[in-house]
């Protein structure tokens, strides 16, 4: 939802797709003292310094704002402009970007610009209304789609209900609910999204779905007939069909009491592969506090005594950990409260509900050549799909087939495995690119070098496991490489002219603004038809994966120049002599028209263009 209403606004400002009414009047004038500046005064406003940066010259780069601080402090443009003169600045200069006066980038103000200079320059080059008139909800929200915030796990900093720049927020619960929806909501600010989606999430509001062909739990809400031997309300547990979903509820009718309810099932795991072991992994959904445990059915086996758990609230879907166990009977509990303590239940209604899935497979072979996992990316099961590889790699580290095949197991693998590095590894291998998308991954890739930091948004210039390509223009104009929507890793795109001995970085990006799965990345260069181009493609953290990324001509810029016939930028006498060679002959690339035959039509196209490429 945050891509697709992104990448509607690029093209043209927010405000003209919302408000193409706007009305002049709605600017606000900013304040103005009366000054009557000399020529020094005039000088030093002229300074290239900024104005919110202490430095050893009277004046800064911003002429209103330096009018306004000197008004109130001379000093400041007669002598330096020192860290008063710096107060002075954030508490007086509305409208410029950065200074603390005008408020929150991330929440709404009357008057124009923000406190973050970064932020508030990406805002406005987008949309200058932020700038020029008001920083309305229209430049709050973008601001969340254009400006980094500060990452952080739940809970975080700030009011659920009120945007800040950091990630996360201070009620952990509600702050799991809404990044589970919107990761955004925790990896960059707590935006004016965040806050809409708290206000739907948070306030009890939430249910869990039943999909279409679910089982119903017999048990009503408020009845106790099925709480087994862990209730004093006793019954039967509920015969359950595994890799099917549940719909049931915990709850209490009102003037009823509050007693606890517990929904106890059974379920028969079978084997059809015949190796005396069934995976099953336990998923849960519920609008309140609930959990759901794995029990044996003979006995009454302590709760806390459970293989497998999970909680679940405000409809957040949970799931534990996947178990292979021996084929039979299993009791499942689902209660109100965190495992193990059953506690708390709400009445009957949306609160009450909740979804239970029991998902089971036969995926309980040997680690080593099981499934379709490559031991170059690492996982968080243990073992990959290249049995001998695997085996090797165990036998240095066992931990990567006992725990989890981690990063030094893939280590291992580029190391022991005998493949060694990817073709593309370094820019002298590079893979030839072409319009439109092109494969990516970054298997058996290793970390070369590092970007400028003008490139990167996390303070890390590294572009871990990078891999190259080379891409021979078929345009002249604005060009796009981008790994928006095709990519599924957090990556980083630099694209250079020249050679990989003398190469010059043309253009480079981290995290493009607009691009979901969030991390991804798209940068813009002008290309000249015929020329190649070297683009190297990297991870911000971990291994990187797989994907696809895509090359795309922007605009009426990038027409082709079909009269150069050997793609060198120019059409000449050499293009000229392919044609004649060409002559009579039927299509090729010659037939500039495509009318099947190469002749004076086409004689006339290359002379018309002769020279005008790119």
């Amino acid at each position: 939802m945050r891509k697709l209403y992104a990448r509607t606004m690029m093209p043209t400002s927010l405000h003209d797709l919302m408000r193409p009414q706007r009305l002049v009047s709605l600017a606000i004038p900013l304040v103005v003292y009366a000054v009557s500046p000399s020529m020094a005064r005039a000088q030093v406003c002229n300074s290239t310094s900024s104005c919110l940066s202490a430095h050893a010259s009277g004046g800064c780069s911003d002429p209103d704002c330096c009018l306004t601080v000197c008004s109130l402090d001379p000093a400041c443009c007669s002598g330096d402009w020192d860290a008063s003169c710096v107060f002075t600045a954030e508490t007086n200069c509305i409208g410029l970007c950065g200074a603390t006066v005008n408020g929150s980038c991330f929440a709404v103000h009357p008057n124009p610009s923000c406190d973050d200079e970064t932020c508030c320059l990406a805002v406005c080059a987008f949309d200058d209304f932020c700038c020029t008139a008001s920083w309305d909800f229209t430049c709050s929200l973008q601001a969340g789609f254009a400006c980094e915030g500060t990452p952080s796990v739940c809970p975080g900093d700030g009011n659920c209900n009120s945007t800040h720049a950091n990630g996360g927020c201070s009620d952990g619960a509600c702050c799991e609910a809404v990044c589970s929806v919107d990761p955004g909501c925790c990896a960059g600010p707590w935006d004016a999204i965040c806050v809409s989606l708290a206000a739907d999430i948070c306030q009890g509001n939430c249910q869990p779905a039943c999909p279409s062909g679910s089982n119903l739990e017999p048990e009503s809400c408020g009845a106790r007939s099925n709480d087994d031997c862990y209730s004093a309300s006793g019954g039967a547990p509920t015969p359950l069909l595994p890799d099917r979903y549940l719909c049931g509820s915990l709850g209490f009718m009102a003037g009823t009491g509050t007693g606890s309810d517990v929904d106890a099932f059974t379920v028969t795991l079978t084997d059809p592969d015949g190796d005396g072991l069934v995976s099953v992994r336990l998923q849960l959904t519920s609008a309140s506090k609930a959990f759901v445990a794995l029990l044996p059915l003979t006995g009454c086996a302590p709760i806390a005594s459970a293989s497998l758990s999970a909680n679940s609230n405000l409809c957040i879907q949970r799931e534990s950990d996947a178990l292979c166990v021996a084929p039979g009977a299993y009791r499942v509990l689902v209660a109100a409260g965190e495992f193990p303590n059953v506690n708390g239940i709400p009445q009957c209604g949306p609160e009450s509900l909740y979804t239970l899935f029991i998902e089971t497979n036969q995926k309980c072979a040997p680690p080593c050549g099981s499934g379709n996992a490559s031991c170059y990316f690492p996982r968080g099961v243990p073992g990959c799909s290249d049995a001998t590889c695997c085996t090797s790699v165990c036998a240095v580290d066992p931990a990567c087939c006992d725990a989890a095949w981690d990063g030094l197991c893939v280590d291992a693998a580029v190391m022991v495995c005998g493949l060694g590095p990817a073709t593309n590894d370094e820019c002298q291998g590079a893979t030839e690119a072409f319009d439109g998308l092109n494969a990516l991954t970054t298997e058996r890739a290793i970390t070369h070098g590092t970007l400028p930091a003008t490139c990167t948004t996390n303070g890390s210039t590294t572009c871990l496991h990078d891999v190259w390509f080379r891409y021979v223009a078929t345009h002249s104009g604005a060009t796009t490489v981008s790994t928006c929507d095709f990519g599924h890793f957090d990556s980083r795109i630099a694209v250079y002219s020249g050679n990989c001995a003398k190469r010059t970085l043309l253009a480079c990006n981290d995290n493009g603004p607009f691009c979901i799965p969030l991390g991804t990345s798209e940068l813009e260069f002008t290309a000249v038809s015929g020329q190649a181009y070297l683009i190297q493609i990297g991870t911000n953290q971990g291994y990187g994966g797989d994907g696809q990324f895509a090359i795309n001509c922007d605009g009426g810029s990038c027409a082709p120049c079909e009269a150069d016939l050997n793609s060198d930028g120019i059409v000449d006498a050499a293009d000229l002599s392919m044609l004649l060679n060409a002559w009579g002959s039927k299509g090729g690339t010659a037939d500039i028209d495509g009318d099947g035959i190469v002749d004076a039509p086409d004689l006339t196209i290359l002379l018309g263009s002769f020279g005008s490429c790119g």
